[in-house]
């Protein structure tokens, strides 16, 4: 298997210190978008019990990494996919009210993933969060009041890790919103991901 390394690439990092940053920006980050967006951590499942529904398909074709656990003859273990039922069943488990959510650190397998570069994984891992909202919440101003809240804890993990490792920051002071109906009169044409990446 061989690595994609993108034409042009090259490190600001060496490898001691890039393992270094990494766990430094995770926990940077994830401080930042819990302050902003009111989460606290819950820990992800690493398995989930097979045939409950609660493990994601996400488009319905993907297989599950599942084994057998000698203790519990009877159960199928699967690996998530994705954790999007999960992280709904435990917003209601843990009592969180209007405005409160949780993230998390999701690890999990993906053997179907056709593409495999810089993005793409077999292995996976992800931050993943969720939130309650109301129904009058349901709307595109509230859902961009949202994203600028990620983009502002983004944007000051970019600059602790200038502070951390100097490395210049190049994003923008701000975000620029699309829809996905502006995207969609922009480019009729196209299909979603050729839409998305345009």
């Amino acid at each position: 298997m061989t690595v994609h390394v993108p034409v042009g690439y090259s490190p600001k990092l060496d490898i001691r210190k890039t393992e270094m940053a990494i766990p430094a920006l995770k926990r940077f980050f994830e401080k930042r978008l819990a302050e902003n967006l009111n989460l606290w951590r819950a820990t992800a499942p690493v398995i989930l019990v097979g045939g409950t529904g609660v493990n994601d398909d996400l488009n319905g074709n993907e297989r599950k990494v599942a084994f057998g656990i000698k203790a519990v003859p009877d159960v199928t273990a699967e690996v998530p996919n994705s954790l999007a039922k999960w992280k709904r069943m435990a917003l209601a488990r843990y009592g969180h009210k209007l405005g409160e959510g949780i993230w998390t650190d999701m690890t999990a397998l993906r053997p179907d993933e056709e593409k495999l570069d810089n993005t793409h994984s077999v292995y996976v891992d992800q931050w993943d969060w969720e939130r309650v909202i109301s129904k009058d919440q349901r709307t595109a101003e509230f859902l961009a009041g949202i994203v600028t809240q990620i983009y502002d804890a983004i944007r000051k993990t970019e600059r602790g890790m200038h502070d951390m490792f100097d490395i210049k920051p190049i994003l923008p002071d701000a975000i620029h919103i699309v829809t996905t109906s502006e995207m969609e009169d922009a480019f009729p044409g196209l299909g979603r991901r050729e839409r998305e990446n345009r």
